[in-house]
């Protein structure tokens, strides 16, 4: 999916992610699994 992008452009936008890494599937699993929950509810 990010063979798409020109080469140089993911270095450029890690520099403006706080972790200084891309997002790992499952900690976006564990959100999304919160945020549906109740516990996420507000």
């Amino acid at each position: 999916m990010t063979d798409q992008y020109k080469p140089g452009y993911l270095d450029e936008q890690m520099r403006r992610v706080p972790m200084g890494r891309m997002g790992d599937p499952a900690e976006l699993t564990a959100a999304v699994v919160f945020l549906a929950s109740a516990a996420g509810a507000m």
